[in-house]
């Protein structure tokens, strides 16, 4: 008698898992029935801009209308959200289907959205005053040590990965965050403050476009911090996240610093 109570719970919850396997299958993995795609509301070098004819371009921007045809469905923009940090909300509100444009993988945000498999591999990096850095640094001492200094003004685009990091890796600094690269560009210039904490690419291109700023600015790379840019999805569509990392596998989609550097040059966006 107790073994056949034994069997009939065992059946029973066989009963049960296979059920919410079944339901977890046969979930929409675009319940919209179109990929709404969530990219911040800024110019973001060749990541993601808007044209002279005010039309959407650039590598994300490119990578996620080749999404949707691969999906076989329309596609939407979402701009509502004017920051990284934004989009990521978007997506675990289900306003989006997925998120993207440079955007960085941080242990925070991988508590609320999942994300795909790494596209593009960047390092953490500055664009120093020059003039800043002979005063207050030589090669030999530690630069993170010299960084949180009080006298150090530091910019970074507000809303980013590299925001949230500066207040606590950079605590002393006098933090000032702008609305986008340009924006921190333009401080730099203005001696509004001594150095940008951007990704490598971001950084480089400064210098690739303004050769003659190399004089008075310089790129440091942090090699052994790496910036991870990936595509959220909302916690609960394993399958779409799943899809997307084939997605990328196949498509043989990977960037650097470099190979985007070489697009930049070779006009490919601008």
């Amino acid at each position: 008698m107790q073994n056949c109570k034994l069997k009939i719970i065992i059946l029973f919850i066989s009963y049960l898992f296979c059920f919410n396997a079944i339901s977890i299958s046969i979930e929409p993995m675009l319940p919209h029935g179109k990929l709404i795609v969530a990219i911040p509301r800024i110019n973001h070098s060749i990541y993601f801009f808007q044209d002279a004819n005010q039309e959407w371009q650039g590598v994300d921007v490119d990578l996620a209308r080749d999404i949707a045809k691969n999906l076989h469905v329309p596609i939407e923009f979402n701009f509502a959200a004017s920051s990284f940090d934004d989009i990521i909300r978007l997506v675990a509100e289900h306003q989006a289907d997925i998120a993207l444009g440079n955007l960085s993988i941080t242990l925070d945000r991988a508590q609320t959205v999942l994300y795909s498999s790494v596209y593009i591999k960047l390092h953490e990096a500055f664009l120093f005053n020059r003039l800043w850095l002979i005063k207050h640094w030589s090669e030999n001492t530690d630069l993170f040590a010299t960084l949180n200094n009080s006298t150090l003004r530091l910019g970074t685009i507000q809303g980013s990965s590299y925001y949230r990091k500066s207040q606590t890796e950079f605590p002393h600094a006098k933090l000032n965050g702008y609305a986008d690269a340009n924006a921190t560009y333009q401080a730099l210039t203005k001696n509004e403050i001594d150095a940008i904490y951007l990704d490598d690419f971001l950084c480089e291109q400064y210098i690739l476009d303004h050769p003659e700023q190399a004089l008075f600015y310089k790129v440091i790379t942090l090699t052994k911090e790496p910036d991870l840019i990936a595509i959220a999805v909302a916690h609960n569509n394993i399958r779409l996240q799943h899809w997307l990392n084939n997605y990328l596998a196949i498509k043989h989609i990977n960037y650097s610093a470099n190979s985007l550097l070489k697009l930049k040059a070779q006009k490919f966006y601008h």
